[in-house]
Order: structure tokens, then C-alpha cells, then sequence
């Protein structure tokens, strides 16, 4: 249980305040939300993938250099319903860990039961956790996945697990929850300054007015 013991410690650390469940956004004093998928939903365009694929690695990679040690969080939920397991998608570790010798680092624990109103358990949700460097794992295919979610039917790779990046040097924490949109959280605007300036363009206007708030002054 060590990396889960070392990314619990760095959380409480240096976001005290911050429970890893979506929206990130919302739970956070610092943060962005990017869209990512445009036109909204707008799948029956040909290149609304391709936009959606760029985007999000496109600001992965900025957050994320090859050097940079990260920590990988995934949650996910074991329905004890058929159906639902048949949906539940990539298995995202160790599937997307490149350098094998470091699938033994992943730790996993229990985070919660779910019962029904008769007290019958409903399904378990896991917390899985690999600190690695950034190029240890197949992040491209990891986003590209998680695009694919709401869309089994495309016959793509896909991923329902919620998963969170974070770079612990720069306390930068990334979470792509879908082809819609990301959350970019930090424990100060200085870390993510850059993005909201460069890539100004992309932020979701509904949250514009709270995200130019955080960065006055920065």
C-alpha cells in the first residue's frame, strides 16, 4: 500500500481541502475547465474526435514533461449487475503501463459499498494508484479512451473509469472526465498561470467569469 499511503500524504499536504471526485472544478479554489469536445457532442462531425484527441494531449503535455515523476489515480466501480460489468470498459491498469517492470507498483484498495434500500450489496468501488514517470505509461491512448466513454457502440477503445493525473512537483492535478470537457486544478494559480493565458480561448465560457476571477492579480 505505499503509493496509495504516499499519494494520501501528498493530498492531505498540499490539498487539504480537496476530495479526488468529479466535478474537480468545483471542488477546487484553483482551477480551469477546458472544453474539450467541439462543437458540443458534436459527433457527427468528422474531425470532433481528432479535436477532442488534441486538446486534451495537447494540454496533458504541458502539464506533464517526459521527466516528470506523476501519480496516476483510478477509481473504479465493480457493479454486481451483468449488464453494467458488460459496459464497464479498459481495465486502464496495467493495460496502458508501458514499462512492465513497474506493474507491480500499483497499489488498490477499497474505497466504498453500495447497497440498495434492502441492504444488498449493489457494487464495490477500488482506488488503484502508480507513481511512474510520464513515459511509463501510454497516456495518448489513456485520453483517447476516456473521449471514447459515452460511445461503446463506436467499437473504439474505451475507458469509464474516472481517472486523475497529478504532478506532484508542480501541484498540478489534471482530470479529463469525458469528450466534453477537463478539470485542471492546483493549490495556487501561479502553476497553471500559463494555460489559462495560452489556451484562453479553449475555456469553457460558462465557468469564464469564476476562472478569470482566480487568475486577477496573477
Amino acid at each position: 500500500m505505499d503509493s496509495i499511503n504516499r499519494l494520501e500524504n501528498y493530498l492531505r499536504t498540499n490539498f487539504p481541502e480537496l476530495n479526488l471526485e468529479p466535478p474537480l472544478f468545483y471542488h477546487s479554489a484553483v482551477g480551469i475547465r477546458f472544453e474539450i469536445g467541439v462543437p458540443y457532442r458534436g459527433i457527427e462531425h468528422p474531425s470532433y474526435f481528432q479535436t477532442v484527441k488534441m486538446r486534451s494531449i495537447m494540454l496533458f503535455e504541458q502539464i506533464f514533461k517526459a521527466v516528470d515523476e506523476i501519480c496516476i489515480v483510478v477509481h473504479t466501480y465493480d457493479s454486481l449487475h451483468g449488464f453494467e460489468v458488460m459496459n464497464e470498459g479498459i481495465n486502464v491498469l496495467p493495460t496502458f503501463i508501458r514499462n512492465k517492470n513497474i506493474v507491480d507498483h500499483v497499489d488498490c484498495a477499497e474505497l466504498e459499498r453500495e447497497y440498495d434500500e434492502e441492504g444488498k450489496l449493489q457494487g464495490i468501488s477500488y482506488q488503484s494508484c502508480l507513481w511512474c514517470r510520464r513515459d511509463e505509461i501510454d497516456y495518448k491512448r489513456i485520453l483517447i479512451a476516456i473521449g471514447y466513454q459515452d460511445f461503446p457502440s463506436f467499437k473504439q477503445p474505451y475507458i469509464s473509469d474516472r481517472v486523475y493525473f497529478i504532478n506532484p512537483r508542480s501541484h498540478v492535478i489534471y482530470h479529463l472526465y469525458d469528450d466534453r470537457g477537463l478539470d485542471i486544478v492546483s493549490n495556487h494559480p501561479f502553476s497553471i498561470r500559463s494555460l489559462y493565458q495560452k489556451y484562453n480561448n479553449w475555456i469553457l465560457d460558462y465557468d469564464r467569469e469564476r476562472i478569470e476571477n482566480i487568475f486577477k492579480g496573477f
